[in-house]
């Protein structure tokens, strides 16, 4: 694939639920798309620099899958993506993951592999009762606020990361104890 626009075609499509644009060289989305009733969209492997604002009007968004781009920073406004369950950005240059993500409703799955900048996974999404899969390849710390709390709040912490696919910061000030899943530095 080679596009590097959106075909005007699709944005004609007023029942289009699924839009796989996948592997071209598309760099922004057009406002119109804001319109269509989509449920799933890839855009994958493209060449997008800015996450694409028109996709956060689309109120019925499940899935979004926009990995192996260039975008740095997810909007805010992500928050309004009420349906979305699967977030995927992977390799992109994202400098953090926004604590908006966890008023998304129904999200399950966020996956941020490759970012190498993302050091820290917001509280609020990490004990998110609904996230099921929080997929990331870097050093993660416990956010400073959690560590000044106490162990009240490092083990669930703690706890609820261990479920996840990640790997955390060896040079944190803390050691989970593989057995009891507790934190051996607070001895709890």
């Amino acid at each position: 694939n080679s596009l590097s626009d959106f075909p005007p075609q699709i944005l004609s499509l007023p029942l289009l639920s699924t839009l796989l644009l996948r592997g071209n060289n598309i760099d922004r989305c057009p406002a119109e798309l804001a319109q269509l009733p989509l449920k799933k969209v890839d855009l994958r492997e493209n060449r997008l620099l800015a996450f694409p604002e028109p996709l956060l009007q689309l109120k019925n968004l499940e899935v979004l899958l926009l990995d192996g781009n260039e975008i740095d920073t997810i909007p805010r406004a992500v928050e309004e993506l009420h349906e979305l369950q699967v977030f995927t950005m992977n390799d992109n240059k994202l400098l953090v993951l926004p604590v908006e993500l966890a008023s998304c409703a129904k999200l399950r799955v966020v996956s941020v592999y490759e970012n190498p900048k993302i050091t820290v996974a917001p509280v609020e999404l990490v004990m998110s009762p609904r996230l099921e899969e929080l997929h990331c390849n870097n050093a993660l710390e416990i956010p400073q606020h959690i560590l000044t709390e106490g162990a009240s709040k490092i083990i669930p912490y703690l706890r609820k990361l261990a479920k996840f696919k990640l790997r955390l910061n060896p040079k944190a000030h803390w050691v989970p104890d593989s057995k009891s899943r507790t934190c051996s530095s607070c001895h709890q």
